[in-house]
């Protein structure tokens, strides 16, 4: 989506690489993210349950730095395994800085979407057994 945002899809060099990039809908961007970002994805939801069952052991009450901490976990795991299986290396060859945002936009909403969810839930205790 970044790329038709800032029309990059349109230079000359993209056209002869890709020439049905101008007639992409955004279905078709979601699904080709969706392809990319498969293998992360599964990752991020096989570690769901273990990261959940941490931050509960580790914390006894619900508090706003419980939500946010294990928000963070859970935001992260998709970036990281994302760099891992690239090797480390970013994409930083095209448009770094809107690359870079979008991972930072992203990153934050992850965040600030679980917090609204589980906000509700400051000042309970865990039940570890509810989990189990």
């Amino acid at each position: 989506m970044k790329y038709n945002l800032t029309n990059e899809t349109y230079l000359p060099k993209t056209l002869s690489n890709f020439p049905g990039a101008p007639k992409m809908t955004i279905l078709d961007m979601l699904g080709a993210a969706l392809f990319y970002n498969i293998v992360p994805l599964i990752i991020s939801l096989l570690t769901y349950y273990p990261i959940v069952y941490m931050s509960r052991r580790l914390f006894k009450r619900i508090s706003t730095i419980s939500i946010l901490s294990s928000g963070f976990l859970l935001s992260i795991t998709t970036p990281l395994t994302y760099l891992f299986f690239s090797d480390w290396h970013h994409n930083d060859y095209y448009l770094k800085v809107a690359e870079v945002l979008a991972w930072i936009l992203a990153f934050i909403i992850s965040i600030s979407t679980y917090y609204l969810f589980n906000k509700r839930d400051v000042g309970k205790t865990f039940a570890i057994d509810s989990i189990l």
